[in-house]
């Protein structure tokens, strides 16, 4: 829901992110001034990635490969400017690191 900026919030829309969404982080990782969204998919083998057009429409990005993630969050761990991408896999006990 978008936030005309008086602390209410417009319609609900739903955005189209494929099945069995689980998280969700939101950042700029094409560095066009609006915020990208990845989404983590608790029964499937990827992560995704959906790239904002400005005015709030979402158009799928990547997929990336996973072990069932349960959580995923754009990190900057490197610290060189870019963001990119850490997942929790609950299939394989691991982190999965995606360096943009």
């Amino acid at each position: 829901m978008l936030n005309p900026g008086n602390g209410s919030f417009t319609t609900y829309t739903e955005i189209m992110v494929g099945d069995q969404p689980h998280s969700v982080d939101a950042a700029d990782i094409d560095n066009d001034g609006d915020l990208d969204l990845v989404i983590a998919h608790w029964t499937f083998d990827f992560i995704s990635t959906h790239l904002n057009d400005g005015t709030g429409n979402f158009s799928s990005g990547q997929s990336l490969p996973a072990s069932y993630a349960s959580a995923a969050y754009f990190v900057d761990p490197d610290k060189d400017g870019d963001l990119d991408v850490i997942c929790a896999n609950r299939e394989s006990n691991s982190i999965g690191f995606f360096n943009n």
